[in-house]
């Protein structure tokens, strides 16, 4: 019985490596479709609500538009893995400088201060800042939010 409750854990586990690791592919749509598609898909394989706010946003480069859908499937697997989450949500919002998008869930949150390396928000502050991102933590027992800002970009 233990060696095939394992079993179901590590299939479980690298479905869920396979499934965030996955293209969700930005060629139709843009970042809002590609989130669309990214929390509906997140939402059939967990269980947990996801709410996806990224509409009326102006037009991103690709560049941005790929470490937005990196960072949100990141930021996902953490919810996944850690949170004990009843729901998430993906919002992104744009001004004339910069892009922000909020990975939020209502899970029981954890200390930023004492990351495991195995948390992977130190890749994507690596990620960002090869970009001129940033990435801001904030825990509590409510939940976890997690917000990436990086510069806009121009359109191409």
């Amino acid at each position: 019985a233990i060696l095939e409750e394992n079993a179901r854990s590590a299939l479980a586990e690298t479905r869920a490596l396979v499934a965030a690791t996955a293209p969700i592919g930005l060629a139709t749509g843009g970042i809002g479709d590609a989130l669309d598609r990214l929390g509906a898909r997140f939402a059939r394989e967990t269980g947990l609500a996801v709410t996806v706010s990224a509409t009326g946003l102006p037009a991103l480069d690709r560049d941005t538009e790929v470490v937005l859908l990196r960072c949100a499937q990141e930021g996902l697997a953490n919810v996944r893995k850690h949170a004990r989450a009843g729901a998430a949500s993906l919002t992104v919002a744009a001004d004339d400088d910069e892009v922000t998008l909020e990975v939020r869930d209502d899970g029981r949150g954890f200390d930023p201060g004492t990351v495991a390396a195995g948390f992977g928000l130190s890749g994507m502050r690596e990620r960002l800042a090869l970009v001129d991102g940033r990435l801001a933590v904030a825990s509590g027992a409510t939940g976890t939010t997690l917000t990436v800002t990086l510069p806009r970009g121009e359109q191409e």
